[in-house]
């Protein structure tokens, strides 16, 4: 204590800034978390999907010795080189636009599957991405699936073996340009990792 109270003058109102962040989004965690047969339209899925993602990424991050911070919907992003979008199913304009000019500004977006397909009110759009992020990624999605527990199906990015699982996005590149392709089950041959430069 009495060390603390000498450094204190010294680190009082200094900040570590961080290079990267993971997208935490409440919406989407308390609509896991609390939905019901009441909603309508209600999650089946595990109840810490959204939480165990956010996590997933974030120990992803500190692993190869990055500081990390997480950032929700309204968070100033001008900061970060790299923001990794664990799941987001919802996206309006206003965060559609935010993303866009992240990474027009630089910055690095790392966008999972089963993410912007639907507004703020649950209204899925048509062409399953919302189009500002469909020309940002360079990508048109024919379906989005949901694996079984069991279903792993693998892929190699950069000479490493990886699996898949959990949901996957089934793209047609338009702009980008396939990184890694799928190489077992019903999926093999379809784009695993796309990637666009812009």
């Amino acid at each position: 204590g009495a060390r603390l109270r000498r450094l204190s003058p010294v680190i009082e109102g200094s900040a570590l800034p961080s290079q990267a962040a993971v997208f935490y989004d409440f919406q989407t965690r308390w609509y896991l978390e609390t939905s019901c047969e009441s909603t309508g339209s209600p999650w089946l899925g595990p109840r810490d999907l959204f939480l165990a993602r956010a996590i997933a990424a974030y120990r992803a991050l500190r692993a190869q010795g990055l500081n990390v911070d997480a950032v929700g919907r309204e968070a100033d992003l001008s900061g970060y080189r790299l923001l990794v979008v664990p799941l987001l199913p919802s996206v309006d304009d206003a965060l559609a636009e935010r993303l866009c000019a992240f990474v027009r500004n630089g910055g690095r977006l790392v966008w999972h599957p089963y993410s912007g397909f639907c507004d703020r009110d649950a209204c899925i759009y048509p062409r399953r991405l919302h189009p500002m992020l469909e020309e940002l990624l360079g990508v048109r999605i024919d379906d989005y699936v949901a694996l079984r527990p069991d279903e792993t199906p693998g892929f190699e990015w950069h000479g490493r073996p990886f699996k898949g699982g959990l949901f996957a996005d089934l793209v047609e590149p338009t702009t980008a340009r396939a990184c890694a392709q799928y190489t077992e089950g019903w999926m093999a041959g379809r784009p695993a990792v796309t990637e666009r430069r812009v």
